[in-house]
């Protein structure tokens, strides 16, 4: 399929999905199962067409492009990706919030500078980048980073809305297959300040209490992780 048809297939997704007022992720699902029933020649020309929209920072698609790629998450995309943010042809930081949520192992190196960086300059993006990075680099001085970066963040900027919002995007991310990851946090944010552990182990109680993550992951599941917080 040449460009111009693919730029009609969007269109005519774009007419069903566009309703549904969700920032696009309707929108990119359904160009995610597009992609699933082409051919492989087919899907590899879908997805070149995909990064030509986000490198050319397409005024309507290039959002949807990007989010397309982070669903179908190629490790060849994810890298061409790296090489856009690089070069500065788009928006660095949009770019490495989603190659984090591809999982890239060649590009760990290259993350952690850009994390690393990000913590140095104290820009709370570090922290935030942290939670998926971790999911990419299983060291366990990662989580360790994590709790230096995320005690310093309560200590000094932290409310009570946005650790509550950080603390839900920790457990959409880890559960249910890194929950494990919630202890090991708690156990090194213990070793750095009782005072946050505490803190923070409440609010993380709070929001496992939440119905709808009961919906998602089932009783059994949140069970074994809020016990596993609630212990002392």
């Amino acid at each position: 399929m040449r460009h111009e048809q693919f730029a009609q297939v969007l269109e005519s997704y774009e007419m069903q999905e566009g309703q549904a007022k969700d920032g696009g992720y309707a929108f990119a699902s359904a160009l995610t199962h597009f992609d699933s029933c082409l051919p492989e020649p087919g899907r590899k020309e879908f997805r070149r067409y995909l990064l030509h929209l986000v490198a050319t920072q397409h005024p309507k698609w290039w959002g949807v492009a990007l989010e397309t790629l982070v669903q179908i998450g190629e490790q060849d995309d994810a890298e061409q990706l790296a090489e856009l943010a690089r070069t500065g042809a788009v928006p660095k930081d949009m770019i490495i919030s989603a190659v984090l949520r591809m999982r890239p192992l060649a590009l760990s190196d290259w993350l952690w500078e850009e994390i690393r960086h990000a913590e140095k300059r104290g820009e709370d993006k570090a922290l935030w980048w942290l939670v998926p990075y971790s999911l990419i680099n299983h060291d366990t001085k990662i989580i360790n980073f994590l709790a230096k970066v995320l005690v310093r963040w309560m200590h000094e900027k932290a409310t009570a809305e946005s650790l509550a919002s950080f603390s839900q995007f920790l457990i959409t991310l880890w559960l249910p297959e890194a929950s494990e990851r919630l202890l090991w946090l708690l156990e090194a944010i213990h070793a750095l300040d009782e005072s946050a552990w505490a803190r923070f182990r409440k609010v993380l109680l709070q929001e496992l209490g939440r119905p709808w993550l009961e919906t998602r992951y089932g009783e059994e599941v949140l069970e074994r992780v809020r016990k596993g917080v609630a212990r002392e």
